[in-house]
């Protein structure tokens, strides 16, 4: 009995493709019965579960078959390789690090370009497009590299690129992330007081950009945590309020505790209190002194309050529990992780902003010297230092809708007094 070959189904598809040429070698189709290929070139579709779906496939033959054209081999090994080396790339480093990668390279990677233009169909535009390059930012590159200059703050021709930081600027960026005061506020809001005083009109990417390449201040790494679930986010002043005590040891060597609440939406510490104890009257005397410092007796003011709390014994007891039953203040104290699926961390961020950004600055003697250093610390976090989440404004502007008025013409005129400045003085090149 004659042996009847059984062929594989990408032989088949080759052949249905009509690219069996481009893939298979002479010897191996001409070992094929004719009858055999014939019936695979010229089957209906339709008798193939799944045809339909062909049509997407066939739409691209053209380009496959112009990828296996022999006289576009040296260019397809080019190609697979590039394509292997983005991918290694890629997962080496990740997006974010690859992008970096391009950033500080950029010279290195212009000239690459340039060299493999012409293997291409498209030249630069489809490097750019292969490499992830946006062709605003490519464009910024080989400016860059055509007019680079060394007296120019970034390495860019002063008048060819007019709209750049100033050298005075950058002192002054550098100046105030080193001022005394601000040593403890974070860069998005020393940029905020920056913007709110006039002192200088650069956007925050900026700021993070140049204290980065000039080390105006240095910062430890951060290592993110991906949470599975949204975070609490209030629509009002006094609808959430988080609340949470930690602990701060003077040089006496005495616990002392900090018992802060403080308001979802807006940032703002409503009360704090600092103790050598920890249970539930003191809780509970924060949370009325809160109540009243925000409603007194109006009850038109809110409709009800969520009370975020830790599972500690200090949050739940009966004291807490009386009170809030009495209250002319509607409160549904929820424990985190227990009655929702999120955490306290909001206040326990406002717990550690104070602590190492403020306290810890500076040995405290006892719980007295404490009390004083940290009325001097929520002030300044609640009235004086912008918060990055809330942009320009403090937590008090926020929390009261008192926000003050940003001069956007005045902005405006400064960015064009900077580019005339830029313009006349040049860099001193004879550009």
């Amino acid at each position: 009995m004659k042996h009847r070959n059984s062929y594989h189904s990408t032989i088949k598809l080759a052949f249905a493709l009509d690219i069996h040429k481009q893939w298979l070698p002479d010897s191996f189709i001409k070992s094929i019965p004719r009858s055999t290929s014939w019936a695979w070139k010229f089957d209906t579709t339709e008798k193939f579960v799944g045809h339909q779906y062909a049509i997407d496939i066939n739409d691209n033959v053209e380009e496959l078959k112009l990828l296996y054209d022999d006289k576009l081999k040296r260019e397809k090994q080019l190609l697979i390789a590039y394509a292997r080396i983005k991918i290694i790339i890629l997962e080496f480093f990740g997006k974010n690090q690859y992008k970096t990668f391009l950033k500080e390279n950029f010279r290195e990677i212009l000239r690459f370009i340039y060299a493999s233009k012409n293997t291409f169909d498209g030249g630069v535009r489809s490097m750019c497009r292969f490499l992830e390059i946006h062709p605003s930012t490519f464009a910024y590159w080989r400016k860059s590299l055509e007019v680079h200059c060394v007296n120019s703050p970034i390495g860019v021709c002063l008048k060819k690129v007019p709209n750049q930081v100033t050298l005075k600027e950058l002192q002054t960026i550098r100046s105030l992330l080193n001022r005394k005061r601000f040593l403890h506020w974070p860069i998005a809001s020393v940029w905020a007081y920056a913007v709110r005083n006039n002192h200088v009109n650069l956007s925050l990417s900026s700021w993070y950009a140049y204290n980065k390449k000039y080390h105006f201040r240095t910062r430890k790494p951060k290592f993110n945590k991906y949470k599975d679930y949204d975070p609490l986010r209030a629509q009002r002043p006094n609808h959430t309020w988080h609340a949470d005590v930690t602990v701060v040891k003077t040089l006496d060597g005495l616990k002392n505790y900090v018992y802060l609440i403080v308001d979802n939406f807006s940032k703002f510490i409503i009360n704090w209190k600092v103790s050598d104890k920890c249970n539930g009257a003191i809780r509970t005397k924060s949370i009325k002194e809160a109540v009243k410092q925000q409603f007194s007796d109006d009850l038109e003011v809110t409709k009800s309050i969520d009370l975020i709390v830790d599972g500690g014994s200090e949050n739940n007891n009966q004291t807490v529990e009386a009170y809030i039953r009495k209250s002319h203040i509607d409160i549904t104290k929820k424990v985190a992780l227990k009655d929702i699926v999120q955490s306290n961390s909001m206040v326990e961020a406002s717990n550690k902003i104070l602590k190492h950004q403020y306290l810890f600055k500076q040995p405290i003697a006892n719980i007295n010297h404490l009390r004083e250093h940290l009325n001097e610390a929520v002030f300044d976090f609640n009235h004086q230092r912008p918060h990055c989440v809330l942009g320009l404004y403090t937590p008090a502007e926020v929390h009261y809708n008192n926000k003050p008025r940003i001069d956007k013409d005045k902005i405006k005129k400064e960015v064009k007094e900077r580019i005339k400045l830029n313009l006349n003085n040049g860099c001193g090149s004879g550009c």
